[in-house]
């Protein structure tokens, strides 16, 4: 279909009583796909005119428009122009009938114009004086003749086109549907209006272009006025309103454009429109401007990328002291803020800058909106960021600090380098559990429904309450259900602290998971012996509960030729053991893979911990230190290689937690990296195992993410205004 679609060609449609004076409405318009019995597909539209008043007209054309429909549908006609004729003729046999069988029906009759695309061409047929266009860019053509006595006259050379003019009789129809038993069916497709109907014929199957819209009309929209010169509607607005017209609007506009000029008669329109607009060359002007506003842009862009890449800038409280018994809003945005005493029965709304009364019970609040944030400051200036939907009650202020209590939804702490040293900021949630600072930054999210309370680490080091006052790094999290401890790990939540731009980075103490072996060779067996040995004398044993422990276990083989490991180099550390008495750790972790020969070297640093993979045995010295051995070697025998290409298995989707009796059974058959967190009440907190280590910066909450720039994206907002200038430009040209 010369490009485009079937189903893209679009019909729009208007009709409307008009100004007549008879008050008859008596026009009739249809349009839409056919599917013919031959296996044509048409998409068809008929307009028809009805003749003879009252009901006879209306009768009339609804006939026509119906059987012209029908026709078309059971027709196995190939030829479309003769399934066109044949419809017609056909409809005016059925109009005839009915005039004739009824003695008030007997001048019943309508006029016709018909138009079928197929594949991209047009076909038409005529009876009357309603009208085809062809609007095509900024042209119009009148593809119809009309079929008036004054008009036939001056194609048979009868009459001059000023005299038919001047004639009473000029507008008279000579051909109409209904009026007899054999009509005449136009066939003409006329370009040029001075060509003879044959010739007219030969011009059928127009192939129609990119944006060129075919207007179907009855002659209520372009008949001559009677009280004025020239026509309700002018063929050269009809191009105009066509190019202005949104989508869908046109035949509207056209129809409000002849009842705006009082139309004396019906008026109906169908557009039919094909898919894309009309190519249409730039002038000049308009290529002037296009150039000169992407100049333009190009020069704004230069000088907005530096300020688009700078990132968000944190909220600071204004200058000024704040007492212990004050608290200041310093900023409420894209949401509502009110604070409510407990004496009072209503709560108050604050503006930016203004201080209120640190009174134990104060209720703050903020709107439920999807966004925004109130920043508070409070005694010491602290800082308080409540989140959207969320509130927060003030419970103290003295010389050990500031305590407040999470109600709802999300909050952020921070204590500035000059909170006044030995004080403390502590958050606690309704039931009762602890979090606080003493110069750092954290996040914290309670859920009421649940009492689940979360605290996010975000910078420095982080207070939390369990059985005792526990201490984690930036970068971890704590949650509690009501006051329990259920989970200290590693991982901050975006979401969560992100309400505030710039006071939280994107990229604060991040976790991530990094291969640090790509292998395809196999080991036989591999045997790992960790042994830190100090003297120690007297008799006890026991086994310590550490404060927080950390091992990595990595290893970096070397291959040979042949796909076979040669030497393996283990490496164990260990960190942050506190309260440990002088004794002796032996331990054992045991792996068998497949076909090579390691060797393994033990470093311990500072002092390694139990793990439940490694069951330690104490012996308790009077001098409570322990003193590590700093190499242990390990040789084992190995099996003879075997050449086998063993794939690498899939990362595990599940590693179990080891019980209290219990050691995890080795990994057979992969190249492994693990890391064991284990919190300070001595339960694993997180198990890593997915061939790689945990890397872990603890400086990352000091960097600022970069804003990354779609390319596309800015030079559509470069180019936009071009476009917008260069259509206003070739629509009014």
């Amino acid at each position: 279909m010369a490009g485009f679609s079937r189903a893209q060609v679009k019909f729009y449609e208007d009709s409307n009583f008009g100004k007549s004076d008879r008050r008859f409405y008596e026009d009739r318009l249809k349009s839409g796909r056919v599917y013919t019995a031959a296996g044509l597909v048409l998409d068809l539209a008929v307009v028809a005119d009805g003749i003879g008043g009252e009901s006879a007209g209306e009768r009339a054309a609804e006939m026509t428009i119906q059987e012209v429909f029908d026709y078309a549908k059971r027709s196995a006609e190939k030829d479309i122009p003769l399934l066109l004729q044949t419809a017609l003729e056909f409809a005016n046999a059925m109009v005839y009938r009915e005039a004739q069988s009824e003695r008030h029906k007997l001048d019943m009759g309508s006029t016709a114009v018909v138009a079928a695309i197929h594949e991209g061409r047009l076909y038409i047929a005529n009876i009357g004086d309603s009208r085809i266009y062809l609007v095509r860019g900024k042209n119009i053509t009148q593809l119809t003749i009309d079929h008036t006595w004054g008009n036939e006259m001056v194609r048979e050379g009868k009459l001059t086109p000023e005299e038919a003019g001047r004639h009473p009789h000029r507008d008279d129809l000579m051909h109409s549907i209904g009026y007899e038993p054999q009509v005449k069916v136009d066939l003409g497709l006329y370009l040029d209006p001075q060509i003879g109907e044959s010739e007219g014929r030969n011009n059928q199957g127009l192939m129609l272009r990119r944006g060129d819209r075919v207007v179907l009309c009855s002659d209520g929209l372009t008949k001559k006025r009677r009280k004025a010169e020239g026509h309700f509607v002018e063929p050269v607005e009809i191009v105009r309103i066509l190019s202005d017209a949104p989508p869908g609007e046109a035949a509207k506009m056209l129809v409000d454009k002849a009842l705006e000029r009082e139309t004396d008669d019906n008026v109906s329109v169908i557009v039919v429109e094909m898919p894309g607009r009309p190519g249409v060359r730039m002038p000049k002007r308009a290529r002037a401007a296009f150039v000169g506003i992407l100049a333009v842009g190009l020069i704004a862009l230069a000088l907005l990328v530096p300020v688009l890449r700078r990132p968000p800038v944190a909220p600071t409280l204004p200058p000024g002291e704040i007492s212990q018994n004050q608290a200041r809003v310093a900023q409420v945005r894209k949401t509502s803020f009110e604070y409510l005493f407990p004496s009072d029965d209503l709560p108050r709304s604050a503006k930016d800058g203004e201080f209120i009364d640190f009174i134990p019970g104060t209720l703050l609040r903020t709107g439920s909106s999807r966004s925004g944030y109130a920043f508070i400051g409070l005694p010491g200036r602290a800082e308080l960021f409540i989140g959207p939907d969320s509130e927060v009650t003030l419970l103290s202020s003295d010389q050990s600090g500031v305590k407040i209590q999470l109600d709802k939804g999300r909050a952020i702490l921070n204590l500035r380098p000059d909170f006044p040293a030995g004080r403390r900021l502590t958050a606690f949630s309704p039931p009762g559990a602890e979090t606080s600072l003493t110069g750092s930054k954290m996040c914290l999210s309670y859920v009421p429904e649940s009492k689940d309370l979360r605290m996010d680490c975000v910078e420095d080091r982080c207070n939390y309450r369990s059985d005792t006052d526990k201490t984690v790094l930036a970068g971890y999290h704590v949650d509690f259900s009501e006051t329990l401890v259920t989970d200290v790990n590693v991982g901050l939540q975006a979401e969560m602290c992100q309400f505030v731009p710039g006071v939280v980075p994107l990229s604060t103490a991040t976790a991530t998971v990094t291969p640090s072996i790509t292998s395809t060779a196999t080991l036989n067996s591999l045997q790992i012996q960790a042994t830190a040995t100090a003297k120690a004398g007297g008799g006890a044993t026991f086994t310590p509960r550490p404060t927080s422990t950390s091992i990595q276990i990595s290893k970096t083989p070397t291959s040979t030729p042949g796909n076979n490991l040669t030497a393996t180099s283990i490496a164990a550390t260990a960190s942050a053991l506190t309260h440990l008495p002088t004794g002796t750790l032996t331990g054992t972790l045991a792996v068998t893979p497949t076909g090579a020969t390691p060797t393994g070297t033990l470093k311990p640093t500072n002092t390694p911990r139990p793990t439940n993979t490694i069951k330690p045995t104490i012996t308790i010295k009077p001098t409570n230190t322990i003193k590590p051995t700093p190499t242990t070697k390990s040789t084992v025998t190995p099996k003879p290689p075997r050449p086998t290409n063993t794939p690498r298995p899939p990362r595990p989707t599940h590693t179990p937690k080891p019980g209290p009796n219990k050691t995890p059974g080795p990994t057979k058959n992969s190249s492994w990296n693990a890391s064991t967190t284990v919190n300070n009440w001595g339960k694993t907190a997180s198990y890593f195992s997915s061939h790689g280590r945990l890397d872990m910066d603890p400086k990352a909450s000091a960097r600022m993410p970069t804003p990354s720039f779609n390319l596309f994206t800015i030079l559509g907002v470069i180019l936009l205004p071009g476009v917008v200038v260069v259509r206003t430009i070739r629509l009014r040209s």
